[in-house]
């Protein structure tokens, strides 16, 4: 790909769009579409762990999971683009040994029976952190069953992730649509044992439910949903609160969805969310990201206002 040549955190040569997966979507033609690095099939029953740079004391792992269906296109471009600078900002706050794992999740009802679902491993500098983003295919499949295959990333961290650290991670799901197919009831319903040994070569000897997954991940991880109002289901009410819920029931604060109106802001809004949560300095977040490019905060702070600070 012209790595060792180009710099892919340069926007005038290293960004590339990210690809898409050519019909048909057959087993055959995802293993062979889907780049090893990216490929759990690949890794069968492998853990993926977060550690410590070199000389680094705070180790904070953040893993982001894009729904990769066709009404998200427009929100996975923006990502390429902007989501490896997270390592400059994070760095800029005091934080020298980010971890980001990036995930890239479908439909795999639309694939029977396999799904197109990427895992990255933990990336620890920005220009791994490009180069992996920009060999995610897009699936393109999918929609027109109320859900896509959201308990995959959660069902992936919860059990194909590990790290050692003083203070909790960052899971960050970036999707339209509601958390389980044809509004299935994620108490009951999740993770099969056909679809975790087909992925991940996991022996199940039950379906794992989508809330005990996510309960498990949110022992390790905080957990937010960022809903982008410009596609097909990010401003529908009902899927917000069907969320809400679901992070309600494992004990997560439902205004952890976040509904984020302009597609630009994604990034911005985990910047904002991490230095929330850890009691960072939003007034410093705010100087950094300025000098990053950012101009406009409007939808940036509408995102996250349920979780700033209430004045007293």
């Amino acid at each position: 790909m012209g790595w060792d040549k180009e710099d892919p955190t340069d926007p005038k040569t290293g960004l590339l769009k990210i690809k898409k997966i050519p019909e048909p979507k057959t087993k055959d033609r995802l293993d062979c579409f889907i780049a090893d690095c990216l490929n759990p099939r690949k890794r069968k029953s492998d853990i993926y762990e977060a550690s410590l740079a070199t000389d680094s004391k705070t180790l904070l792992p953040i893993v982001v999971s894009i729904d990769g269906t066709l009404s998200m296109r427009k929100t996975i471009l923006p990502l390429q683009e902007h989501l490896h600078k997270i390592f400059k900002t994070l760095i800029a706050q005091d934080v020298d040994s980010p971890n980001v794992m990036v995930m890239c999740h479908d439909d795999e009802l639309a694939i029977p029976p396999d799904a197109a679902f990427q895992m990255s491993g933990f990336e620890k500098n920005e220009v791994d952190l490009c180069r992996i983003i920009h060999e995610i295919d897009l699936p393109g499949a999918g929609g027109g069953n109320k859900g896509e295959a959201y308990h995959l990333p959660f069902y992936a961290v919860a059990n194909h992730t590990h790290f050692e650290a003083k203070e909790k991670g960052f899971l960050f799901i970036v999707g339209d649509e509601e958390p389980y197919y044809n509004a299935g009831d994620p108490a009951k319903l999740g993770t099969s044992p056909e679809i975790a040994k087909e992925i991940f070569g996991d022996v199940l000897d039950h379906e794992v439910p989508m809330l005990e997954s996510v309960k498990k991940v949110a022992e390790k991880y905080h957990i937010f949903v960022i809903r982008p109002a410009h596609t097909s289901f990010g401003q529908t009410q009902k899927i917000t609160k069907a969320w809400q819920k679901l992070l309600g029931l494992a004990g997560e604060n439902p205004d952890n969805v976040l509904e984020v109106a302009d597609t630009i802001a994604i990034n911005p809004v985990i910047a904002f969310v991490i230095c929330l949560t850890r009691g960072g300095d939003l007034a410093k977040l705010e100087t950094i990201l300025k000098g990053q490019g950012v101009k406009h905060f409007c939808s940036t702070r509408a995102a996250v206002a349920n979780l700033m600070p209430k004045e007293k």
